[in-house]
């Protein structure tokens, strides 16, 4: 792909655009329009990154000829927004996770093989070295065979931690959304699971409102993943005092990864409570979304890892299985494995 990349925005209401924006900006992309109901939303985009277009429904996107789209909407509004972009040939960036259902993430598969084009699922801990870090150790046998990976993801709540309305508003809507914290937070550690682990044999969950009685949807949830030799855990919480517990567990037979604070630690026989491991830092081209995202397009091949298509699919796949699991107290083998 010559030239600068024409770039639309399609949602403005998922609140990790406003990191995306100034990086898509650095890398030189060319602002065609952005894409909201929300006045206050585009002006917003407009004033601050040069969207000379600010447009209330997509029909009036394709007249101005997109190379891309980055999608922050809500997340039951993936789908159709890919699908619209696959049968246009446009490649599309959806903010974590894929969609809100595993019915919708299969129609995003499906439109992006049709269509040829490359959908990136993108979740903010690609871009944390120690996550990147921690895995390659895991893949070269660094800590032996891995037998747990566990992520927490954790914080008092959307509101109390100063989302924006048009943010949390959909986060509390189990429709929009999928779930409630489940789908906003355990999604984090189903995504690190499939990539480090792939297809769980069983999934088992509970969920539950235990703090929020003022919100519609749980508040804290708990998903487990058993695969022959290994455990995955996946926990979440809208009613943590606080940022910490948080972060990646890897363990291994040898040893353990935590990503703890700002640091790595290992943890062996030798290093008991733990040894800070140097981290390098990313490399140029994959050090956020929008340098990675561009990469790809520029080399036309499918963004990898963490942020694949597939790790996104199989994530949602998880996080299905773990609503029925939470729903019925059976275990459950996630759809379509």
């Amino acid at each position: 792909m010559a030239g600068a990349l024409r770039l639309g925005v399609v949602g403005l209401v998922h609140d990790h655009v406003w990191n995306m924006l100034p990086q898509f900006a650095a890398c030189g992309v060319q602002p065609v329009a952005v894409v909201d109901a929300n006045t206050p939303l585009t002006e917003r985009a407009r004033r601050e990154f040069g969207y000379a277009h600010a447009l209330p429904v997509l029909e009036g996107l394709w007249e101005l000829r997109p190379d891309a789209v980055l999608y922050c909407g809500p997340n039951a509004g993936a789908a159709p927004v890919v699908e619209a972009c696959a049968a246009r040939g446009v490649h599309v960036l959806v903010e974590k996770p894929l969609a809100a259902t595993l019915g919708q993430a299969r129609r995003i598969a499906t439109a992006a093989a049709r269509g040829c084009v490359h959908v990136m699922c993108n979740w903010p801990t690609a871009w944390d070295p120690r996550v990147q870090h921690a895995a390659a150790l895991a893949r070269d046998g660094a800590l032996g065979r891995v037998y747990t990976v566990r992520y927490r993801a954790a914080h008092s709540g959307p509101r109390e931690i100063g989302c924006s309305p048009y943010f949390w508003s959909w986060l509390y809507d189990a429709e929009q959304n999928g779930a409630g914290a489940l789908m906003d937070y355990c999604c984090y550690g189903a995504a690190l699971c499939a990539w480090l682990l792939g297809p769980p044999d069983t999934v088992t969950a509970v969920k539950g409102r235990l703090v929020k009685t003022d919100v519609p949807v749980d508040d804290n949830a708990v998903i487990l993943m058993a695969y022959a030799s290994a455990f995955g855990i996946a926990e979440a919480s809208w009613t943590q005092a606080g940022y910490r517990p948080y972060g990646l567990q890897v363990l291994g037979e040898r040893a353990g990864l935590v990503a703890e604070g700002d640091a790595l630690l290992r943890v062996d026989e030798e290093h008991p409570r733990g040894e800070p491991v140097a981290v390098p830092e990313l490399p140029a081209g994959a050090r956020n979304p929008a340098e990675y995202f561009l990469s790809c397009l520029r080399e036309d091949r499918a963004p990898e890892g963490l942020v694949s298509l597939e790790v996104g699919t199989l994530a949602q796949a998880i996080l299905e299985a773990g609503l029925s699991a939470a729903r019925t107290g059976q275990a459950v083998r996630p759809g379509g494995l």
